[in-house]
């Protein structure tokens, strides 16, 4: 028990030490059915490592291995449709995929690996600790423990999207609007000093290679929320998406402020941009809170008059118990 112990320690450290770029230049790559692509990735030093393929579909689920450097040793439904190109004098693991399948769409990661024993020969090549967080927000998962080795895979920042077209779906950009907040929603933010919602819209696009961000006068702008996922239309065939920012009330009753939502959007050669703008409404009441507001302003001037004559009729009559005393005498 000790040995695994001390076993999966000595796999951490390796792994911290071991890290290295893993440069994927190719953030997105388009296919056509039956058609062939390659997936480049180059590593520092990569004759040091052991180079592994891994394929993810969905964010959030499990990566699954493909292959490793020898071209040999393949995961769990995988065939000779994948292969690789192993170069350590050009530091190049580039993957190759001939006659794509819809199902082949999903996000690839070139990934290093180092052995925590001596013996590499006796060594699993099966991944047992994953060392980007990431992929995996859990650092706590414990690792898989073989009775000979433990192995420590390492991954970049970004992997590669590969998209196998649909023949019946045509590449299309999409087209972006910026919804205002609600009415509602505004006259309540207003009361409360809270913040309104604005939404941008995307739709009518496909692939799903898109990125979304906000401009708030010009500058760009973090912490809006997305979809998870695009959505898809499969009457349409087609994407969409819709990213939510939300900003003090007192920034959108500022006629002069534009918010501006902005997409890029892969097509196989160039990213397209596409953005739209709105600007900010006049922070003036409508009629109905403006009469609302005179009748308010009324009662708290006629509710002030009235306290201020009650005052003065106490401090009269606690005057006139003072004098009474006086007088007399």
């Amino acid at each position: 028990m000790l040995y695994l112990t001390l076993l999966s320690l000595l796999s951490a450290i390796l792994c911290v030490q071991s890290s290295t770029d893993i440069v994927q230049p190719e953030r997105n790559v388009l296919g056509s059915f039956e058609d062939a692509v390659t997936v480049p990735c180059f590593v520092d030093g990569m004759g040091s490592f052991t180079m592994s393929w891994y394929r993810q579909r969905r964010w959030g689920h499990v990566l699954e291995y493909i292959l490793d450097e020898t071209g040999q040793v393949y995961g769990r439904g995988f065939d000779n449709r994948f292969t690789v190109t192993y170069s350590p004098d050009t530091n190049q693991f580039s993957l190759h995929i001939s006659r794509l399948q819809q199902s082949d769409s999903a996000e690839y990661y070139c990934a290093t690996g180092h052995c925590a024993t001596q013996q590499r020969g006796d060594c699993s090549k099966t991944l047992c600790l994953h060392c980007t967080p990431a992929l995996h927000p859990t650092p706590h998962a414990l690792p898989q423990l073989y009775p000979h080795c433990h192995w420590c895979s390492h991954f970049g920042s970004v992997g590669t999207k590969l998209d196998v077209l649909d023949p019946q779906a045509p590449v299309t950009p999409p087209q972006v609007w910026v919804l205002p907040p609600a009415p509602q929603e505004v006259r309540r933010s207003r009361r409360s000093r809270s913040k309104v919602t604005l939404v941008c819209v995307a739709t009518g696009f496909y692939p799903d290679h898109i990125h979304v961000l906000w401009r708030v006068n010009g500058e760009e702008v973090e912490g809006a929320g997305a979809d998870s996922a695009p959505l898809w239309d499969e009457s349409k065939r087609t994407y969409s998406l819709s990213s939510r920012l939300r900003i003090p009330a007192h920034d959108w009753l500022h006629p002069k402020n534009n918010f501006t939502c902005v997409t890029s959007f892969y097509d196989g050669s160039h990213n397209l941009i596409n953005n739209h703008t709105i600007y900010g409404e006049e922070g003036c009441l409508s009629a109905a809170e403006q009469r609302m507001g005179l009748i308010a302003a009324r009662f708290s001037y006629t509710l002030l008059i009235c306290k201020t004559i009650l005052y003065m009729l106490v401090l009269g009559a606690l005057l006139w118990k003072l004098k009474g005393p006086d007088s007399s005498t």
